[in-house]
């Protein structure tokens, strides 16, 4: 079960998905980067934090639970 079964069944659920979003992922891939690289920020949007800011913090809280559990 742990085998092959399951890596058949990850790899044809996660193109299912792919292909049922329209390959969303690989469309707005360059969208995301942009986003990350602050070319939507604006200088006087008061109390905002930076794209990349928010996208760390995601990321450790992410990695500090991981760790945890």
């Amino acid at each position: 079960m742990w085998g092959t079964p399951l890596l058949i069944l990850l790899l044809g659920g996660g193109l299912y998905f792919t292909v049922y979003s329209r390959f969303v992922p690989f469309r707005y891939f360059r969208h995301g980067i942009d986003i990350l690289r602050g070319k939507y920020d604006s200088a006087t949007d008061p109390g905002d934090i930076p794209h990349y800011q928010a996208l760390s913090s995601a990321l450790a809280s992410t990695v500090g639970m991981g760790n945890i559990s």
